[in-house]
């Protein structure tokens, strides 16, 4: 089953023709199709489309991409599949349909007008229309030649960068040493001068106590024991 992605377009027409026509890609072109438009003149008729409904603005043309696994369909079966979805869910729009084989994996490529050129309306592309109409018409097609449905795993966040060993193993004993500060503060002021570190003691209004640690030239500034940092007295 296809995995299809839908991309805006505000440049050029005729580079976007022009990729999906391409005829390394395309076996000289044998792996084309049009709809709604004349082979050689798509260009000159989208814009006059455009110029005819007043709508030259904005984006330009949407690209719509259908991804197929290795050895799942044959090139003319992702370009039968491509050109029922064309007709069925673009009507009245110009469309240029291309299949690239230069890749180990098929995948059809349908760049179509922003304008509708029976109606002039503008095509708009969002989530419930692709949810509801592109993937829903795409995996129907699918399955109705028995393609498989593929898992599409959803992007993992990026993780965040491993702290130095010397600063790791430097929280990790401040972790610990925070552990005794309601039960044994003196045993925790004793730990973090073996670190190097000097503390003074101060009671918060909660009654919880707190370590300070000193500054130059201003008052005493509380601070909580996972934000000590070292201090050079």
């Amino acid at each position: 089953m296809a995995i299809t992605k839908i991309l805006a377009r505000k440049g050029r027409l005729d580079v976007g023709i022009s990729y999906v026509l391409n005829g390394d890609k395309t076996q000289e072109r044998v792996l084309t199709a049009h709809l709604n438009c004349d082979p050689g003149r798509e260009c000159r008729q989208m814009l006059d489309t455009k110029r005819a409904y007043g709508k030259m603005d904005g984006v330009q043309y949407y690209h719509i991409i259908q991804s197929f696994k290795p050895g799942e369909v044959t090139p003319e079966q992702a370009l039968e599949i491509a050109t029922e979805f064309a007709k069925e869910h673009l009507p009245g729009y110009e469309t240029v349909i291309g299949v690239h084989v230069d890749k180990e994996h098929i995948h059809a490529h349908l760049v179509f007008n922003s304008v509708n050129a029976d109606t002039g309306e503008k095509y708009h592309s969002n989530a419930r229309s692709y949810y509801q109409h592109i993937r829903a018409t795409s995996d129907r097609l699918c399955r109705n030649r028995r393609l498989k449905r593929q898992r599409v795993f959803p992007m993992r966040r990026p993780c965040r960068p491993r702290r130095s060993r010397r600063r790791t193993a430097r929280w990790s004993l401040l972790w610990a040493a925070s552990r005794t500060i309601s039960v044994l503060p003196g045993r925790m002021a004793e730990i973090l001068r073996m670190a190097g570190r000097a503390v003074l003691w101060q009671t918060s209004r909660k009654n919880r106590i707190r370590p300070s640690l000193p500054r130059p030239a201003k008052a005493l500034r509380q601070c909580r024991p996972q934000r000590i940092r070292r201090h050079q007295p």
